[in-house]
């Protein structure tokens, strides 16, 4: 019997709270909502100086960020989204990245996640907090939050629509149990 592994997201930016990401098979971000954000792009080192983040602009309303923590690193494909004037980012691992990675595997059937982040944006300083999925799964089992999900090996899965999505984030938006964190960068500058 062949065993199938499910690989959500891979080294999701853990350090930028306790928690673990909430994992998404569909995005945040829509025509509709992306958002063209310059100045994203830069270095941004976290206030401890542990973690550096590299932005590029790869398209409009189409970043790369490279996350860099000690010796590890990963990669995304980054979209920005305005939703009621707050500023998130959804966050996919880069797919080349990941087929390099698991290059020489005999049978991984593999579904990228999206997982999202709340920023505030400054021209000098970057604030980000992840959605938390034990806070989400609380949430589900006390009948506070209704959205499509799937409980798997790793945790919580939001299986939602991207406009489902766009509506628990929107609800969510102030809620400090549900966006843990915040991690804060200062603009790097040579």
């Amino acid at each position: 019997m062949r065993t199938i592994r499910f690989v959500a997201a891979m080294i999701p930016l853990l350090t930028l709270s306790a928690c673990v990401p909430l994992p998404s098979v569909n995005p945040l971000w829509d025509e509709e909502h992306a958002a063209y954000e310059p100045a994203l792009a830069g270095t941004w080192i976290s206030e401890d100086n542990d973690e550096i983040i590299v932005i590029t602009e790869t398209g409009r309303n189409e970043y790369r960020m490279v996350y860099v923590t000690g010796e590890d690193s990963s990669q995304y494909e980054v979209h920005a989204v305005r939703l009621d004037g707050r500023l998130f980012l959804d966050l996919l691992p880069d797919k080349e990245l990941l087929e390099e990675r698991l290059q020489g595997e005999a049978y991984i059937p593999l579904i990228p996640g999206h997982f999202f982040l709340r920023a505030v944006l400054e021209p000098e300083r970057l604030e980000l907090a992840a959605m938390d999925d034990e806070a989400i799964q609380k949430k589900l089992d006390q009948g506070e939050l209704e959205i499509s999900t799937v409980n798997w090996s790793d945790g919580l899965l939001l299986t939602a629509q991207t406009d489902e999505i766009q509506g628990l984030v929107v609800r969510c938006a102030e809620d400090p149990e549900v966006w843990r964190g915040p991690t804060l960068y200062h603009r790097f500058r040579e």
